[in-house]
């Protein structure tokens, strides 16, 4: 009897070692596929949080009365679970992801999360751009704003550089409508990016609920070893780079989505139902650019970008960022806002057209978050080279 335990404990362990050398052979064979191979079969995985603003981390962002929020300046490198891999991301003295700390002869560069990042901070817009051109940029993007909260960045960035720029870039994107309709569209509550509560019982409640998930946060590292493991960077980029794991993840959430569909659905309905701060999508639209209150208030900060480039002599240039499934569907969403800054005379890259009009798949210039990839921004760049100076 002993003997044969022993047999079959000798053939469970000779088993699973085999099964790890084909899950790293599967692994290694699949990685050295290529970015095309990761972005279509490894799902994103956004780490183990379930507070703040999915993984933005804690105190990367800072309270402000004037916009909201804002990125909290001289921010040491901390952790940021991304789709794309772990990263480390940090900011300058003036709340910008740069690691310039003073600015002359330069150009400005603003904008939401495709100008931020979600990306190594050398392969991100302002890097490339200030690279190609060898000239200073100042890389303010800030994730999750529109132009309202980008413009008053900019007059706060001013009060600490002096020096004007020589040229403003901003970029903008479609859910800009939307930000800057719900300006400020967030603020940060105990170091955590949340969504602006209607009232003060909202922000008591959301208050609340991030304290309490914290503690149940620090319980869990203290007693659940795997939430520890999930809970630490190394474990957290093996996860997110995994074929195998991912594909499991993959399959549970399939099952998930079944079981959970109705529910899913009557949740949605009431969500829909009750929230009134949330503008009908049907009529703030580009459809609809020149005379809703939703749409009036990013015309007023493009109006405002424009008034301050022209009085101080600074060229200004937007950057019209086409969604991803926009490009997928052949719907061309800005023609409203090119003829409205057209009409004011404002300069702009038109990305959908150009990515239309070349002979690329555009599967490659989009991450498998949807925001701008390496190459995406490299497209960008050179081909608008002349718009840059």
């Amino acid at each position: 009897m002993y003997l044969i335990n022993k047999n079959i404990f000798k053939i469970f362990i000779y088993n699973i070692v085999i099964l790890i050398f084909i899950t790293l052979l599967f692994e290694l064979l699949f990685h050295n596929l290529g970015f095309e191979i990761k972005k279509k079969y490894l799902k994103p995985y956004y780490g183990n949080y379930e507070f703040g603003r999915n993984t933005y981390p804690k105190n990367y962002f800072e309270y402000s009365p004037t916009i909201g929020f804002d990125i909290r300046p001289n921010q040491d490198h901390v952790y940021f679970y991304s789709p794309n891999g772990v990263l480390k991301i940090f900011s300058n003295k003036y709340g910008c992801f740069d690691n310039r700390q003073s600015y002359k002869n330069y150009i400005y560069l603003g904008g939401d999360s495709f100008v931020w990042g979600y990306d190594d901070y050398k392969k991100t817009l302002g890097v490339y751009i200030e690279k190609k051109l060898k000239q200073n940029v100042a890389k303010c993007g800030v994730t999750n704003t529109g132009q309202i909260h980008q413009y008053k960045k900019f007059q706060e960035f001013l009060k600490k550089n002096n020096e004007y720029p020589r040229k403003i870039i901003i970029g903008h994107y479609s859910n800009d409508l939307y930000d800057d309709f719900m300006f400020p569209e967030s603020i940060v509550v105990n170091g955590w990016l949340v969504k602006n509560p209607e009232n003060e019982f909202g922000l008591k409640k959301i208050t609340d609920s991030i304290l309490r998930l914290e503690q149940n946060h620090q319980n869990r590292l203290k007693t659940d070893f795997v939430y520890y493991l999930k809970n630490h960077h190394w474990i957290i980029y093996i996860i997110n780079n995994s074929f195998t794991i991912s594909g499991l993840r993959e399959l549970r959430d399939f099952f998930k989505k079944i079981r959970n569909s109705k529910k899913n659905l009557e949740t949605t309905k009431n969500i829909n139902k009750n929230d009134k701060t949330k503008p009908d999508t049907n009529k703030c639209s580009y459809e609809n650019y020149n005379s809703l209150d939703c749409i009036n208030k990013n015309k007023e900060a493009i109006r405002k970008f424009n008034a301050f480039s022209k009085i101080n002599n600074i060229d200004f240039l937007m950057i019209l960022i086409p969604n991803f499934n926009d490009l997928k569907n052949n719907i061309d969403i800005y023609k409203n806002l090119r003829f409205y800054l057209d009409q004011n005379n404002i300069d702009y890259i038109d990305l959908y057209n150009q990515i239309k009009l070349s002979d690329l798949d555009f599967n490659k210039l989009y991450n498998r978050d949807t925001h701008l990839s390496e190459f995406g921004i490299k497209f960008l760049i050179d081909k608008n080279i002349d718009k840059f100076k």
